[in-house]
């Protein structure tokens, strides 16, 4: 079945209700979601290699958080550190006046925002600030925010630079897209908690083109520096001597995104020289 398909999300639903019944019965200690909701409570959609560990950081620093995913194991880990879980992004939307979402891709985002049974379909109150970390394209986040402005919600496009490492360390760096200063302001506080830096690039998508810009010149690099090693290596120039000219060139930054590695240009000789 196609990812887009409206009844993907409603089968989604059905699968995680069920998974979760059995992981409950052999996780007994496990909590589901209250029916009072809190205005202060985050709402965290998407718990894979990036979102788990951005959830895990916001329970860290005190925050009230309510998860969702389609995978029950993935929810359960986290409700031994506070977490509460939600049956339905229904639940989700009733419930937090702040939600998150972290998620794979563009067709995934529209179906959780505005597929049947989505945050957007939801008695979501006025004034919910939704905020998606997904890498997705631009044209789909402004899609999202204009039917967020329909319900009275405000819409952010927030992608985030760093990998995993960065994620589980808190060390993030957000590319946020949003109309005003004002919603800016209403969530850099949040998004810190997860991340270094937060940056305002622009109105809504302008943080997905930052990002996307990001991944290009990352991807640039990478087929720079690989024809640059293969000479360095047929001019029988030790690879060492060339990472350590190139090192006191000024050159240290990790292409990894976000992260700086100190004399980074030796340690990539030395993972390149079997003898060391």
């Amino acid at each position: 079945m196609p990812t887009g398909s409206p009844l993907l999300l409603r089968k989604m639903q059905l699968l995680t209700t069920i998974r979760y019944g059995w992981t409950r019965r052999c996780c007994p200690g496990i909590r589901m979601a209250s029916s009072q909701s809190s205005s202060n409570r985050v709402g965290f959609i998407g718990l894979g290699n990036m979102g788990s560990h951005m959830a895990r950081n916001l329970l860290k620093k005190g925050q009230s958080v309510m998860i969702y995913d389609v995978y029950p194991e993935a929810m359960a880990a986290l409700e031994g550190q506070g977490a509460v879980a939600a049956r339905s992004l229904t639940e989700i939307a009733d419930s937090c006046s702040k939600i998150i979402t972290m998620l794979p891709s563009s067709p995934h985002c529209t179906q959780v925002y505005t597929g049947d049974g989505g945050l957007l379909k939801s008695d979501i109150k006025e004034g919910t600030l939704l905020i998606d970390c997904s890498t997705i394209d631009p044209a789909t986040s402004k899609e999202i925010s204009a039917s967020a402005v329909k319900r009275g919600a405000t819409f952010c496009d927030a992608p985030v630079s760093g990998g995993v490492m960065g994620a589980r360390d808190a060390a993030l760096t957000f590319m946020v897209g949003c109309d005003s200063p004002e919603d800016f302001d209403a969530i850099r506080t949040l998004l810190s908690l997860m991340g270094k830096n937060v940056v305002h690039c622009g109105s809504v998508g302008m943080g997905e083109a930052a990002k996307i810009c990001n991944n290009m010149v990352t991807l640039l690099t990478f087929f720079l520096l690989y024809p640059v090693s293969s000479s360095i290596r047929r001019s029988f120039i030790f690879i060492l001597t060339a990472a350590d000219g190139y090192r006191n060139g000024g050159h240290s930054r990790n292409i990894q995104p976000g992260h700086t590695v100190r004399n980074y240009p030796m340690e990539v000789a030395r993972n390149q020289n079997l003898n060391i």
